[in-house]
């Protein structure tokens, strides 16, 4: 009868290590050693105005969260389960920039991984996304009008007597003057091509050494959306006399798909076509 016993004794205690392994698996803590996406590097683009922060990751993942903390002013990217690679490259350190300072990471607990980002002075607007292929987490940030140094004094000014104005019968009330032509920050997209001051990025996908899909008898995909794409920006020249069409590439070169957007955000594009 004992030995008997002994296998179902067995049988047991495996089954008590096995609910072991699958709960401590299921931990917060277990998932960040394993299963969470890890963050393989961070690249920074800079420009007047603007700031884009890629986190590259090996794995997608929609599980994120953007905060916002004071004092110093600062940002926070929080990936729960998040792993950050040994060899991860950040940014370097930008101490005299006005939008990004410093990019350094943290854990505010065993189970999430955050990104802290360290703002400069100034009206910063944040908004936060993810893309796959390869997968990444943008964080981009807009900067308002640049504050003055300090208050200027006002000039001084001696009070002069108060002398009464001769009547004049030929006088005239003088017309207010016209308000002039609005300026294009100050138009709406519609009112920017309407008086010929739109932009239009137009994005050739693919090209160099992304030669994308291949066809039956030979047709590369970077070829034919690089053709379509010059074929159209003509048209539109027609069409829209006075505006810019501009395109990410003219020529067989690849530019990764960050880049891409960055380009149209920095000629401050009112239209992007991919």
């Amino acid at each position: 009868m004992a030995g008997a016993g002994r296998p179902a004794a067995r049988g047991w205690w495996r089954g008590c290590l096995l609910l072991g392994a699958i709960l401590g698996a299921a931990s917060p803590a277990a998932a960040a050693r394993t299963g969470g996406p890890g963050v393989v590097a961070v690249r920074a683009f800079v420009t007047e105005g603007y700031a884009r922060l890629t986190v590259l990751l090996d794995r997608e993942t929609f599980n994120f969260h953007l905060g916002r903390l004071t004092n110093p002013p600062r940002l926070y990217l929080d990936i729960p389960a998040g792993r950050l690679g040994l060899q991860a490259p950040l940014p370097p350190d930008a101490a005299r920039a006005r939008l990004v300072r410093r990019v350094r990471f943290g854990r505010p607990d065993p189970a999430t991984l955050r990104m802290v980002v360290d703002l400069g002075e100034g009206e910063i607007r944040e908004r936060v996304f993810s893309l796959p292929d390869p997968h990444r987490i943008i964080v981009e940030l807009r900067g308002g009008a640049v504050p003055p140094p300090g208050p200027i004094p006002p000039a001084a000014v001696l009070p002069l007597p108060e002398r009464p104005l001769p009547a004049s019968p030929r006088a005239r009330a003088v017309p207010p003057p016209r308000p002039g032509p609005k300026k294009r920050q100050e138009m709406s997209v519609a009112e920017r091509f309407r008086a010929g001051q739109g932009r239009i990025m137009l994005d050739p996908g693919h090209g160099g050494k992304d030669a994308g899909a291949v066809g039956l008898y030979g047709l590369v995909e970077k070829d034919f959306v690089l053709d379509l794409a010059r074929r159209a920006a003509g048209v539109l020249k027609r069409r829209l006399p006075g505006n810019e069409v501009l395109l990410t590439r003219t020529a067989d070169s690849f530019i990764p798909l960050d880049k891409r957007t960055a380009m149209a955000n920095e000629r401050d594009a009112d239209v992007f076509v991919s």
